[in-house]
């Protein structure tokens, strides 16, 4: 449920985590935000540290990550709390980290600027965006986005 922060920070093992991100710029034109990457880790520095990443290629989002795209300037994803704990580690406490990134709202999604998942059904990339193409996801499936990107004309650049 997003409508209030959860009153306790603590989760179970297989519970589900809910997590939102937004953007707020005030004055300025509207934006739409990404997630380039997100990590759990039992590191409190999750980005700077080895850990799980359950968002990676410039918004792909992995199999256990649920993510909703409902408004330009906020992202929801749900995780297992069990995403990144292995058997070997003796973790108490999990820390999740994300690089976000912010566009002009009406820019197309690109291979850089993308919000994918793994549809598990048919094993193929989808973006969550429900006008848009899941085109910009084919990169997922090489593993390289970082790549040059292909405007909607057909045009790339890096």
């Amino acid at each position: 449920d997003y409508a209030a922060p959860r009153s306790s920070s603590p989760f179970q093992l297989g519970s589900l985590v809910i997590l939102e991100a937004s953007v707020e710029a005030p004055g300025h034109p509207s934006l739409r935000l990404y997630a380039d990457r997100c990590v759990v880790s039992p590191s409190p520095y999750p980005l700077d540290s080895p850990g799980y990443e359950f968002i990676t290629n410039h918004g792909a989002g992995l199999a256990l990550c649920v993510s909703e795209a409902t408004r330009d300037d906020r992202l929801r994803f749900v995780i297992d709390a069990a995403v990144g704990v292995t058997a070997k580690e003796d973790a108490t406490m999990l820390y999740i980290g994300c690089h976000l990134s912010v566009t002009l709202a009406g820019k197309p999604a690109d291979s850089l600027h993308k919000a994918c998942f793994l549809h598990g059904p048919t094993f193929s990339w989808r973006t969550v965006d429900e006008e848009g193409s899941s085109d910009v996801c084919a990169c997922c499936r090489s593993n390289d986005c970082s790549a040059a990107t292909t405007d909607p004309s057909g045009q790339q650049y890096s």
